[in-house]
């Protein structure tokens, strides 16, 4: 019995430490390098602005058009799937062409789904898409548009695409048709 509490005390003097130790170092790296690597993290993660929307039975659109597609079949030329994911409430599939991207992720909508987006971009506009309301964002060589009709939440981004607004909108409004 008085082995365990002695190695448990031992355990527990090692865990501290090692925690005094990482903040010596902190504490040093600081000064030498003159920025604390910790504090630098906790303001960056501070200054990022996501946009979260709880969806409810409330946002449920007066529109109903039912995808008849699980993933866009008009996908520009040239384009190769990179990646994808399925499980039982979402689908990720990523597309690739050198040096343009193309990113799909549609989730299954539940009362108390909460989604985040990149709240940072450079402008901002309302559209339609198949009678649903539809935002598209810019933010340097990066589109995308976000959307959800009653059954679903769908974003898709874009990057270094010509006419991102239009790929944007063929490939959603091909979810539909």
């Amino acid at each position: 019995m008085c082995f365990n509490a002695g190695l448990k005390v031992r355990r527990i003097a090692i865990a501290a430490a090692v925690i005094v130790l990482m903040v010596s170092i902190n504490q040093v790296s600081a000064k030498v390098l003159g920025f604390n690597p910790w504090k630098y993290m906790v303001s960056y993660i501070a200054e990022n602005v996501m946009n979260t929307r709880t969806y409810t039975d409330a946002n449920k659109s007066d529109v109903y058009i039912e995808a008849v597609r699980d993933i866009p079949d008009n996908v520009p030329m040239g384009f190769t799937v990179s990646d994808s994911r399925r499980d039982d409430v979402n689908i990720y599939v990523e597309w690739k062409n050198s040096n343009q991207f193309i990113q799909y992720n549609r989730e299954l909508l539940s009362p108390g789904t909460s989604v985040a987006v990149d709240g940072e971009y450079d402008s901002k506009r309302n559209a339609e898409l198949c009678g649903y309301n539809c935002t598209y964002y810019v933010k340097g060589d990066v589109s995308w548009s976000i959307w959800n009709d009653n059954q679903y939440y769908y974003q898709i981004d874009v990057t270094n695409v010509t006419n991102p607004k239009d790929v944007l909108l063929e490939m959603g409004e091909s979810l539909y048709k």
